[in-house]
């Protein structure tokens, strides 16, 4: 009884090792850990969340402008195509970077050194994945209906679709985050979209 045993032990290492290379050959595809939209362009305000409108409109134009504007252009559901678009290019810079990853593992030129770098780089992204998915389904668990987390070094961003974002729900949010993946408050970008 005590082979079998190790052998499923064995197996399922060997199976979480199987998903951990998959995952590092989809990572490895790009040379950049996140693509980001202009939605969520950086900004110097740490330590305060951030609200942003996400009509997209630019307060340096009149009221004429602006309605000018409105009048020709048909609704879109912005907020739900914004979520789509952003979980695709997510996803597609992962694979990427997964893929890159798996292709310089493979490499055997390489030093023992430089692949345990990139083993630690792969456990990272893992990582990060995991916090991430946790920490959106934590929002959305609090009433939201979609959101997305950005975690990167000691850096989250939270894009958050809701119409009305005050200090309270933005510091709700910013809890979560800071619990479940260790970022200072102060670098923590909550993003509203509509």
């Amino acid at each position: 009884m005590k082979a079998g045993k190790k052998q499923v032990i064995l197996g399922a290492l060997v199976l979480a090792l199987s998903v951990a290379v998959y995952l590092n050959w989809q990572f490895a595809k790009s040379g950049s850990d996140f693509t980001t939209t202009d939605s969520l362009s950086a900004s110097n305000n740490y330590g305060e969340a951030e609200y942003v409108n996400g009509s997209g409109g630019d307060s340096s134009k009149s009221e004429e402008e602006l309605g000018e504007k409105e009048e020709t252009s048909a609704p879109v559901e912005k907020g739900e195509e914004y979520f789509a678009e952003s979980r695709t290019n997510r996803q597609k810079s992962r694979d990427e970077a997964l893929d890159k990853l798996q292709k310089s593992l493979k490499d055997t030129t390489i030093s023992e050194e430089e692949k345990k770098s990139l083993t630690n780089s792969l456990s990272y992204m893992v990582k990060a994945v995991e916090t991430e998915g946790k920490i959106e389904s934590l929002i959305k668990a609090k009433g939201y209906s979609d959101c997305l987390v950005y975690i990167n070094n000691e850096k989250a961003d939270a894009v958050v679709k809701t119409d009305g974002l005050n200090e309270d729900t933005a510091n709700q949010i910013k809890e979560i985050i800071i619990r479940e993946a260790g970022v200072k408050a102060e670098n923590i970008t909550i993003t509203e979209v509509k």
